[in-house]
């Protein structure tokens, strides 16, 4: 699907995105299912992306896929998995945002996936074993969140009270200069410093 001007769709069901492109406009996406991405794209050069997976349904992005909202990408899902290079991204834009709600389900990215932010990357995730995760397996290609901003990402765990990061298959929230990291303004971010996890 391709368009300009704002783009709206509503479906019910398992759903796989062949693409949707917007020149100009927003893309917003309401889907009743999982949601699903294989070397396809979502794209809005100048407006922002909404998804909402409904039914504790989740979002998966696998062989490089590419989400790519402008001004921002804001996304509601049960789970939310990237794979194989693939990019959840904003524009270079000072108050663009990706922002997400979570519930239940966690936050993967694998094999040289990556979020980038031009602004904040603001992840809620409201199950009682909820992770993010920056690679499950050790040894596989650095994946990152990254953002243009000295504040960063902000990782609200709203049911548990402790850990819920793994970076290359095990619980911490140490960054690794050049490898599986959280980074803000290009430099890694540590807890309070560019990093806030509560």
């Amino acid at each position: 699907n391709s368009g300009s001007g704002d783009i709206t769709l509503t479906n019910s069901g398992a759903l796989a995105i062949a693409g949707i492109t917007n020149s100009a406009g927003n893309i917003v996406l309401s889907n009743s299912g999982s949601v699903s991405m294989s070397g396809s794209q979502v794209y809005t050069s100048t407006g922002t992306v909404t998804l909402d997976v409904l039914n504790a349904s989740s979002l998966t992005l696998d062989n490089g896929s590419l989400i790519n909202g402008n001004q921002g990408v804001f996304i509601g899902s049960s789970g939310v998995s990237l794979d194989h290079a693939s990019t959840i991204q904003t524009g270079p834009v000072a108050t663009a945002n990706v922002e997400m709600v979570i519930s239940d389900g966690d936050l993967v990215l694998a094999n040289g996936s990556t979020i980038i932010a031009g602004h904040d990357a603001i992840f809620t995730l409201t199950g009682p074993n909820a992770q993010v995760v920056l690679n499950a397996v050790p040894g596989q290609l650095a994946s990152t969140i990254r953002t243009e901003s000295a504040f960063s990402t902000h990782i609200n765990f709203l049911a548990r009270a402790l850990g819920g990061i793994v970076i290359n298959g095990a619980p911490s929230s140490t960054t690794e200069d050049g490898g599986c990291s959280f980074y803000a303004l290009g430099n890694p971010a540590t807890h309070g410093n560019g990093l806030e996890i509560v």
